[in-house]
């Protein structure tokens, strides 16, 4: 998937994005083979409230859908402004 966004010229955002897509996945996939689960340490919450319980490789993987996800909006809108005209 890297080589492909890298050869049809996405923007560094997006690239950046893959990057940490791919390292928190690969991260989670070593300890997968390693230890047999990933093994989850950040335990957010209010008193007896748990909201989320993940892992740095976690956020990695949200982080870089969400920088994909904004350098898309921007390539879209920056599309549009040029056709328009």
């Amino acid at each position: 998937m890297s080589i492909l966004a890298i050869r049809h010229r996405w923007p560094t955002l997006a690239l950046v994005g893959m990057a940490f897509f791919v390292a928190g996945g690969s991260s989670n996939l070593v300890d997968r083979l390693t230890r047999g689960s990933v093994i989850d340490f950040i335990n957010v919450g209010l008193g007896p409230l748990r909201t989320g319980i993940f892992n740095v490789a976690d956020m990695a993987i949200l982080l870089g859908v969400g920088l994909v996800m904004i350098a898309s909006y921007h390539a879209d809108g920056d599309a549009r402004t040029e056709s328009s005209p």
